[in-house]
């Protein structure tokens, strides 16, 4: 049986790799960006082995600045590098098991979400999908 926090804290372990970016323990009132939220995984109880295992659907919500446009969307597209010291991808792949939190963690893909609102002010911001098995 996973053990949820032990997988997010692995998550953060990993992107803790990434020089300047923040990685609050919890979802904050406030960012400071680059920061890297991990919440609660989305969990598939029907796809594991009886309930002994779960098929686990994390999420990594990163926010950019948005004080500069050009700026931003290039730290944006940076983290979503697949190579790179900012590369969110290479981060996760250093350690796959999260410290030994899972057996496997790959990031499936990035979804750019372009102008958000965060504490009613504006970032630049996109999702990475992580598999976590």
């Amino acid at each position: 049986m996973y053990d949820l926090i032990a997988v997010m804290n692995g998550v953060r372990g990993n992107l803790g790799s990434i020089n300047g970016l923040r990685t609050p323990e919890f979802t904050p009132d406030t960012i400071s960006p680059p920061t890297a939220i991990v919440p609660v995984p989305r969990i598939d109880y029907k796809n594991g082995l009886g309930r002994s295992r779960m098929s686990i659907q994390g999420t990594i919500l990163l926010f950019t600045s948005k004080g500069w446009n050009r700026t931003g969307q290039e730290q944006l597209a940076k983290f979503a590098s697949l190579t790179g010291d900012r590369s969110i991808v290479q981060a996760i792949d250093r350690d796959r098991t999260l410290g030994g939190a899972c057996g496997d963690c790959t990031v499936s893909d990035f979804r750019p979400l372009s102008d958000e609102e965060f504490g009613e002010i504006g970032y630049w911001g996109g999702v990475f999908t992580l598999d976590i098995l």
